[in-house]
């Protein structure tokens, strides 16, 4: 996958949420970080959804998830899916 200059290997999940519900996590990965990412939290806090936003298993009803500066719904999905893990 190609993106935008600078933007080549990050991820940014930047979601909304409705006033009365947590706050999204603020999940922003530099290019060229080597991670292992945890999700850790209360019952119902959201830690599946993340995971399936992140697998594309899920669209945002609000907000985007960028894979290289780019918005994840543009990628093609066989594609994106086989350079996770």
């Amino acid at each position: 996958m190609s993106g935008a200059a600078g933007n080549r290997g990050s991820l940014r999940l930047d979601l909304t949420r409705p006033a009365d519900s947590p706050p999204p996590p603020d999940l922003r990965i530099a290019a060229g970080e080597a991670i292992s990412l945890g999700l850790c939290e209360s019952p119902l806090a959201g830690k599946t959804t993340v995971t399936n936003l992140l697998t594309r298993r899920l669209r945002p009803d609000q907000g985007r998830v960028l894979i290289d500066g780019l918005d994840m719904r543009s990628l093609d999905l066989l594609t994106y899916r086989r350079q996770l893990g």
